[in-house]
């Protein structure tokens, strides 16, 4: 179906320039700030640790639980509302996704600490699982290729 195409053609340009924003960013904070700012004082370590930790656990609980749910009332909608829903809350749920990474990619920058590293690793795989494909659009939304 047409509508189906289309909205999987806007929401990889979302995500594509998304990422496209994600890497030039990165590339500007390497470039113009120093790295490893906060490294040295073991205060400012600990809770960047934490606080980081506790974001991306929050994050990963948001972008799954509430897309779930939602997802289960974008399922009873027609087709049309149910295409425009679905893409608001996939570009939603990309965002949370691309801004947990950033969040993450800027404690590791900072502090130059491992498991800043290893939850920015998290961010990415999350970021990733978010790629609009045909068949996760239909199974999110319940369709069968045969019913259109």
């Amino acid at each position: 179906m047409k509508e189906i195409t289309n909205t999987l053609h806007r929401l990889t340009t979302t995500f594509t320039m998304v990422w496209i924003m994600v890497v030039v960013m990165a590339i500007l904070c390497q470039c113009l700030i120093p790295a490893g700012l906060l490294s040295e004082n073991a205060t400012i370590l600990y809770v960047s640790q934490l606080i980081a930790v506790s974001f991306t656990f929050v994050f990963v609980v948001i972008i799954y639980s509430v897309f779930n749910k939602r997802l289960l009332i974008i399922r009873k909608l027609n087709l049309l509302n149910a295409l425009k829903k679905y893409q608001q809350l996939a570009t939603l749920r990309m965002f949370l996704g691309e801004f947990l990474m950033l969040l993450d990619y800027a404690f590791w920058f900072f502090t130059r600490d491992k498991s800043s590293l290893c939850l920015l690793a998290i961010a990415v795989a999350i970021t990733l699982y978010c790629t609009p494909t045909r068949s996760r659009l239909m199974k999110h939304l319940d369709l069968e290729e045969t019913a259109l």
